[in-house]
């Protein structure tokens, strides 16, 4: 199943339904329900944007009601899950550094740089106009949010590496960059 199928068949078995009582501030109705696919235009772009408005509205509402650090916390937990859930994509390379790497300068990054005396990884992402994130409206989205990318890659290198690592993003989109990229420092 692709994603946007996935995306149509969740609001038909009714999650959309639990989205809307997260997400508004009047509760879930059986009308609200029943007026899922009305909400959103039926192109991919519209399942989308609907999505990503529907996302924004969450952290939003974290962002107003949790102070810096748990937010930040939460970011970066989200981050985690979100590696944990693409698994796929990296399971291949755990021990496996040198060809992790490979594989991200052929898929996402610009440059994927391991320094062995120093312990390490430079990762200079792909020029991009909008946040990796399919969740994420770019243009709405607090820069804060790439904690939950500095969690995905926390988590990601450190199944990979096999050891702890700190990330600090140097760059990022919703920071107004015009990339994604980060150091890896792999703690021994």
């Amino acid at each position: 199943m692709d994603r946007k199928e996935f995306l149509r068949n969740t609001c038909k078995l009714g999650l959309c339904a639990c989205a809307g009582m997260l997400f508004s501030n009047k509760g879930y109705t059986a009308e609200k329900e029943a007026n899922c696919k009305s909400l959103v235009d039926e192109t991919e772009k519209g399942w989308k944007k609907y999505y990503q408005d529907r996302y924004f509205r969450f952290v939003d509402v974290i962002d107003a009601n949790v102070d810096d650090k748990l937010r930040n916390k939460m970011f970066e937990e989200f981050g985690r899950a979100c590696s944990d859930a693409s698994l796929s994509l990296y399971e291949n390379f755990i021990g496996n550094l040198e060809g992790f790497l490979k594989h991200a300068e052929e898929n996402w990054a610009d440059k994927a740089v391991y320094n062995k005396e120093k312990n390490e990884i430079e990762i200079t992402g792909k020029q991009a106009e909008e946040c990796g994130c399919p969740f994420v409206n770019t243009e709405k989205m607090t820069p804060d949010y790439c904690q939950c990318s500095l969690g995905w890659r926390k988590h990601t290198f450190e199944k990979v590496t096999g050891k702890n690592v700190d990330v600090e993003m140097t760059s990022s989109v919703l920071r107004g960059g015009n990339r994604c990229s980060c150091k890896i420092s792999i703690l021994t």
